[in-house]
């Protein structure tokens, strides 16, 4: 599948997202008010993972059967930015925001497709993350933040400054 954000100028100037087969460029679906990312798609290019309505859903582009995976009506996260998949389908790595006061803290957590389950990863890291990805076996996620990144197994917490290893290792007389 391919999929491409086309600019509608009607009343509201909406934005669709329209999906073509790869093979044919046949149109499959048009998402209206709906701007896909790469990052949304299943890996089996089935499903959307889509914040709508404060909801955390998986929708069948297919189908149109809808999911809802997290609610922050009923959460404690005040907003969820972006999703991405785990390489099996099995999760969704998150990251959310909470607005305490003044400032945002965000949170890292990885969530189960079937069940909802929710894992927080990165307990130790309020800032905030962005760039998330897994590795291809699905055992690691990295993020950036403030430039740098940090790599964490899925159950392991750990933190290096490469640059201090490098001085203490290169530079050794």
């Amino acid at each position: 599948m391919i999929c491409y954000w086309a600019f509608v100028e009607d009343p509201d100037f909406t934005i669709e997202t329209r999906i073509i087969s790869s093979d044919e460029g046949n149109p499959v679906r048009t998402l209206t008010n709906c701007m896909i990312m790469p990052w949304d798609w299943s890996p089996d290019s089935k499903s959307l993972a889509k914040l709508e309505n404060g909801k955390l859903i998986i929708r069948n582009i297919f189908s149109d059967v809808t999911r809802v995976i997290l609610d922050l009506n009923t959460h404690w996260l005040d907003d969820i930015r972006t999703s991405y998949w785990s390489p099996d389908g099995k999760y969704l790595a998150i990251y959310g925001t909470v607005k305490p006061g003044s400032g945002e803290e965000y949170h890292l957590l990885k969530i189960s497709v079937d069940d909802g389950a929710i894992t927080e990863l990165a307990t130790d890291d309020k800032s905030y993350k962005y760039d998330i990805s897994w590795s291809p076996n699905g055992k690691w996620i990295c993020y950036c933040y403030m430039e740098t990144e940090k790599v964490r197994p899925e159950s392991t917490l750990w933190e290096a400054d490469f640059e201090e290893i490098k001085e203490k290792l290169v530079y050794r007389e």
